[in-house]
Order: C-alpha cells, then structure tokens, then sequence
C-alpha cells in the first residue's frame, strides 16, 4: 500500500506540475494543478505519518487523478493543442530523470544499510 501511495504522490503532484508550467490563457488549468499540488501534499502528509486514513487518501486520488486528466484534456483541446502528445512526452521524461536520479541513491541505501 506504501509502493501504491508514494506512486499515486508522484503521479499527482507531476500532473500538478505539468498543468502549471503550461503557457495558457485558461486559468482554469492552473486552479487544477493547484488543487492538484494541495492534494498531494495533503496525500504525502499522510503517508508519512501511517495513518490509518492513507487508503481513503489513495482512493480520492485515483479519482481526482482522473478526473483532473479529463478535465486537463477539455481544457487543452478548448486552447487547440493536442494533449497525449505531450502528456506522454512529460511523463516519459519525468519517469526518465527520476530513474537517472533515484536508481543511485537506491542501490547507495541498498548496499551501504541494506534494506530497511
């Protein structure tokens, strides 16, 4: 349930981000990464604390997350831009530079404290 939650934190705050560093005259789009940004905040705050409440946070996430991509989507469409293009291009690199940077430190605590 942590792998699922720290995933579901990832996949949530890019989108957030993403929705943010788009040029577009649509506020409403930025309002969505904002809101976004909170929940997953709120998400992490929960993981790290264990509480018994994580699962209710994952559930609503899964749910906004997508309802967020739907409503991202309309809103790019409305602007004239294609959307899957570049929402699979952002994530690709993202998961890209999170592998390149996290694979090393993962092996580091691996190897040097073993798996805790």
């Amino acid at each position: 349930m942590l792998v699922l939650a720290i995933f579901l934190f990832a996949l949530i705050a890019w989108l957030g981000m993403y929705l943010l560093a788009r040029e577009s005259v649509n506020s409403r789009l930025r309002w969505i990464g904002v809101g976004l940004l909170i929940y997953a905040l709120l998400l992490a705050s929960q993981v790290v604390i264990h509480s018994a409440y994580t699962w209710w946070f994952g559930a609503l996430g899964l749910g906004l997350l997508l309802l967020d991509v739907i409503m991202a989507r309309k809103g790019v469409l409305e602007l004239g831009e294609a959307f899957w293009p570049d929402f699979i291009r952002s994530l690709d690199a993202a998961a890209l530079f999170a592998l390149l940077f996290g694979a090393p430190i993962g092996l580091t605590m691996v190897i040097a404290t073993g798996s805790t």
